[in-house]
């Protein structure tokens, strides 16, 4: 063994040019496929973070439920997970705004509420609450084991009380909470069952049981068909697709992975075998010689495969290097992903190139090394490569020129320039295949999708009905008289430096009754003619006749306002 290493060795030194050539094109593929899966691997962690900032982890939620349905749907055998929540109290001031809530201790992870300090509430006058409250509106540290005393509405009977607790965790404040001065306390479960009674409703996130694997519909299916099992009116049903579909990537984006690395292998093959298979024709005469001296078939495929070998084990790690380095710095930044928690070295990647990589190497020898160990020490003499014409005429040329001596080469070589033009072609078609994926993806149009403008400026402190409410709340017939958003404010908006377009959507504060006489608040706005058709594509129930909404007394029910 020692023999054939040195004589492997030995044939690398004297080729080093093709020997050079091989390390970059080895070490290129491993630094390829690594960032390709590692950026990947990056891309669908940050979506999933993304995805569950925004959304929250958890697959289905149902608003206004009983305890009864609650303990209906946590007993279903298709639920993994759920959790409950509540808001019964709130404190309201001139200019900010505190819920307080009971939920359980499987909330926080599936509604993504960060916790910078945290024991969950447990004794009776405990409570947890946002940094942002205790900062900025009630101009204390924000630290667990202070005392506070919070004065609070009770929801359903708004009764007033006053109580002090004691905090003892700290909720993480985002930017949307200090903007809009709302902020969030939990408190336990004695004091929360203490204070509520027969009217309160809950809201309950689930995660679906998927011991056998389903498929994003399938999940979509299952949440719906818990509501139902449980008495659910189905407007009260809210699937979670955002979330479902980051936890289940769509079988297209997968395939399409699977084809750009299938194209970079079968690549990698072809041009590592046309390097080896140039490189054995002309050493033909060579392993003739070895073998008249007494080499094995065995023997001589083994010199191929060490050359290989030893290649590879130079040019992998050096891929695999750069293949880090390049998707944990350098596309991070340019995809922007720096914010999230991804860019660590992903072992189980490297692990599945450093395998593939040694295996396509491998895959490409085999035919180099047939050619080797199987040919004749007496035909090796006389070997060129070039494949025997069936035709016993030789065709001529009067003239000479470059043109027709470059057709003569390639057509004597017809595997080879084969070769040749396959590699060139797939490289053509990764190329082009990668352009067009990234040149696809537009995230600002994506993002346009959920949110379709920059900044959304809305009135909530008003009344409807009689106008009497709060002493800093007006009443909608205040608000018609003297509108804060109006055209006056619209043009100032508009003349800010930077502001290209403004849209207006026009939307009323109204109460729902459900069939089961459930009461939930909506918001009561209008729609464009030119907004039908998205409209119409997203009907669950019930039909829409343009004509039939302007002249009679009906509307389009949307589930985001229950």
């Amino acid at each position: 063994m020692g023999t054939i290493f040195n004589l492997s060795k030995c044939n690398l030194k004297k080729n080093i040019s093709k020997s050079f050539l091989i390390i970059i094109t080895i070490a290129l593929t491993t630094t390829l496929l690594t960032s390709v899966g590692i950026t990947c691997a990056n891309w669908l962690e940050a979506n999933t973070e993304i995805t569950i900032k925004r959304a929250g982890a958890y697959d289905g939620l149902y608003r206004g439920i009983t305890e009864e349905e609650y303990n209906k749907i946590k007993a279903d055998e298709n639920v993994e997970l759920s959790s409950i929540r509540t808001t019964f109290g709130r404190v309201k001031n001139e200019d900010n705004f505190l819920s307080i809530m009971y939920l359980d201790e499987n909330t926080p992870e599936m509604i993504n509420m960060k916790l910078e300090e945290w024991r969950f509430p447990t004794e009776y006058n405990e409570i947890a609450i946002q940094s942002g409250y205790l900062e900025n509106i009630l101009n204390m540290p924000a630290k667990v084991g202070q005392t506070i005393q919070l004065e609070y509405e009770i929801n359903t009977t708004k009764e007033i009380i006053k109580d002090e607790f004691i905090i003892t965790g700290i909720i993480k404040t985002e930017d949307i909470h200090n903007n809009t001065k709302s902020y969030t306390a939990v408190a336990s479960e004695d004091y929360f069952n203490k204070h509520k009674n027969s009217d309160i409703n809950y809201t309950v996130c689930i995660l679906v049981n998927k011991d056998e694997k389903l498929s994003g519909d399938e999940i979509k299916y299952t949440v719906e068909q818990i509501g139902e099992n449980a008495g659910v009116s189905k407007f009260s049903v809210e699937v979670n697709e955002d979330y479902i579909n980051a936890s289940n990537p769509d079988p297209a984006v997968i395939g399409g992975g699977i084809i750009i690395a299938f194209i970079v292998i079968i690549s990698s093959i072809i041009v590592i075998y046309s390097i080896f298979y140039v490189s054995i024709i002309n050493k033909v005469q060579e392993f003739g010689k070895i073998k008249a001296i007494g080499a094995t078939l065995k023997q001589i495929k083994l010199i191929v495969l060490t050359e290989g070998l030893i290649l590879s084990t130079i040019a992998i790690p050096i891929g695999l290097i750069l293949g880090n380095i390049i998707s944990n710095t350098v596309i991070i930044k340019i995809m922007n992903f720096a914010q999230f928690n991804v860019g660590k070295y992903n072992i189980m990647i490297n692990i599945a190139v450093f395998l593939m990589v040694y295996l396509t190497v491998f895959i490409s020898l085999i035919k180099p090394m047939n050619i080797a160990g199987r040919i004749s020490p007496v035909e090796a003499m006389r070997y060129t490569g070039e494949i025997a014409s069936d035709s016993n005429e030789r065709v001529g040329n009067n003239e000479i020129n470059i043109l027709k001596l470059t057709i003569a080469n390639i057509t004597r070589f017809k595997k080879r320039t084969c070769i040749t033009l396959i590699s060139l072609s797939l490289s053509g078609i990764l190329f082009i295949t990668i352009s067009a994926v990234l040149n696809s993806i537009d995230a600002e149009k994506m993002s346009r999708l959920r949110m379709p403008c920059d900044f959304t400026l809305s009135l909530k402190n008003y009344t409807v009905g009689d106008g009497e409410g709060e002493e800093d709340e007006v009443s909608i017939e205040e608000l018609q008289s003297f509108n804060p958003l109006g055209s006056d404010m619209q043009k100032i908006i508009s003349d800010i430096p930077g502001v290209n377009k403004i849209e207006t959507y026009h939307g009323v504060r109204g109460e729902f009754y459900l069939d089961d006489g459930q009461k939930t608040d909506i918001i009561l706005s209008g729609f464009k003619e030119s907004d039908l058709e998205k409209i119409q594509s997203e009907l669950i129930d019930g039909e829409i006749n343009y004509e039939s909404l302007i002249k009679d007394d009906v509307i389009i029910l949307s589930l985001i306002h229950i």
